[in-house]
């Protein structure tokens, strides 16, 4: 079976940044536009928390084609 782990979600090492928008249209343009700025002030990957599986493919998917980031499903 599957197993879940709870536990804290702050971490120094972690930033969680939560933003409401209204469609799918948004919440991809929203990505493209800054995935690119976030990772080149950190200088890190990033996670990018979905509600559901095909969501998150769909969003991997995007970003690889329209915005020809190195993004993949989990």
């Amino acid at each position: 079976g599957m197993e879940t782990v709870r536990g804290p979600l702050a971490r120094p090492s972690v930033r969680l940044q939560t933003v409401a928008l209204a469609g799918d249209a948004e919440k991809l343009a929203w990505l493209a536009k800054w995935i690119p700025v976030l990772r080149k002030k950190s200088g890190c990957a990033g996670i990018v928390y979905a509600l559901t599986q095909r969501w998150t493919e769909r969003i991997a998917e995007w970003l690889r084609k329209s915005a020809g980031m190195d993004a993949r499903a989990y």
